[in-house]
């Protein structure tokens, strides 16, 4: 993904919901918005794309409603398996963490600092790109979507202190609505956009987490595992334990040997009888899933590489064309026309 770029899979909502208040696929197609890409699962528009869209919807008088609209579509599977790996995790701090590793993959537009301000839990937004109409509409919609998924995750109506925004004013029936939803007052001309929320939300539980969801998506991860004829049983719970690592954080060997019930050292210690290190172990695991991922269509490459624990799509293309001479693209279309590597 190229800088000032975010993800179909991100911008969706707000596209389908513009479709079904009446606009056509061309006057979509005309604001940057065309119709093949808004198809496909890794694809990807520009922010100015997503700016001109939201300008041009906020020239209706229903844009009020579009944006409530566009925001209730947005469910944790509208962001694919990580957004259901969010759901299995045990409190709105790790989902949020989990949640913001995918958003920085998958939106070069603009990034969120989460930081704590007295009894306040501020998500400040810091988006690239001239100020204009387009990019502060955008930036309070995604305050609200950030919202909407909390309310999802916890099956209970959390409540923001406040919301800020760039925009220099709001037309009265906006902030009507925006407040409604918020269940607290939107303040205009503020340096950066940010939802306020009480400190306290970071530990509520997921409350729509269930073994049922956990265990799909840990079969997924399972069916990915890369199974050794005749390894030791020890090698294969440490993949197993990068795998959960990869996907809902940083692979750590502190993380991995606590996910196994021992200390860092003694984790070293067994590895090193087999001959093999943690980091070696670790980019193994990373290879031999990336290959099993990328021959699942269902999976976006954006996900992929997420799932193979990599901050950013480049550096997940750097390694596979190191691992394998091929981008992850055509490697892809290799596996999924049954094809073999050289």
């Amino acid at each position: 993904m190229r800088p000032n770029q975010i993800a179909v899979v991100n911008v969706r909502p707000a596209y389908d919901a513009s479709l079904a208040m009446g606009l056509s696929v061309d006057e979509l197609a005309s604001v940057g918005l065309p119709s093949a890409v808004m198809a496909d699962p890794d694809g990807a528009v520009s922010g100015d794309a997503t700016y001109r869209h939201f300008e041009r919807m906020a020239a209706l008088p229903e844009y009020a409603d579009f944006v409530r609209a566009a925001v209730d579509r947005h469910t944790f599977g509208t962001l694919g398996i990580v957004g259901l790996a969010c759901k299995t995790l045990d409190t709105i701090h790790e989902a949020l963490m989990c949640h913001q590793r995918f958003q920085h993959l998958t939106n070069q537009t603009a990034r969120y600092h989460p930081t704590i301000e007295g009894d306040h839990l501020v998500f400040r937004e810091e988006r690239w790109g001239e100020p204009r109409t387009g990019l502060f509409l955008v930036s309070e919609y995604t305050a609200l979507v950030a919202l909407q998924l909390l309310r999802l995750a916890t099956e209970t109506p959390v409540w923001a202190v406040a919301m800020r925004t760039r925009s220099p004013s709001l037309r009265p029936s906006l902030r009507r609505r925006f407040e409604e939803f918020l269940g607290g007052p939107v303040h205009v001309g503020a340096e950066h956009t940010a939802l306020v929320l009480d400190v306290a939300v970071l530990g509520m539980e997921v409350r729509s987490a269930d073994a049922e969801l956990a265990g799909y998506f840990r079969s997924r991860l399972d069916r990915a595992a890369h199974v050794v004829p005749d390894e030791p049983e020890l090698l294969h719970q440490v993949r197993l334990a990068i795998q959960h690592a990869l996907a809902t954080g940083r692979p750590t060997s502190d993380r991995v040997a606590r996910h196994l019930a021992m200390s860092p050292r003694t984790l070293q210690r067994r590895l090193a009888e087999h001959d093999v290190g943690y980091a070696d172990l670790l980019e193994q695991t990373r290879r031999s899933l990336a290959e099993r991922y990328l021959a699942d269509p269902a999976l976006t490459l954006a996900e992929v590489a997420y799932l193979c624990g990599y901050e950013e799509q480049t550096s997940f293309f750097r390694a596979f064309r190191q691992w394998t001479g091929e981008t992850p693209a055509s490697r892809r279309r290799a596996l999924i026309s049954g094809a073999r590597p050289s």
